[in-house]
């Protein structure tokens, strides 16, 4: 058994405090959340392609995925 401790992660004050206002404002109940799914009929956007160069890149290219 490995019984080496992991470092302290830091959490900038910065950091800490917009993730607090994000937890308020999905939290807040008059704001309407519904979900949508799109799909584009023209292709991929640019989006699309930059989240696929990053799967590529990370775990390496897959003809299938096409």
């Amino acid at each position: 058994m490995n019984n080496t401790k992991e470092p302290d992660l830091k959490v900038s004050p910065a950091a800490d405090e917009a993730m607090r206002e994000l937890v308020e404002l999905f939290s807040d109940p008059n704001l309407p959340s519904r979900a949508r799914f799109q799909c584009g009929v023209e292709g991929p956007d640019e989006f699309d392609v930059l989240f696929e160069s990053i799967v590529d890149e990370r775990f390496g290219y897959n003809p299938n995925s096409e």
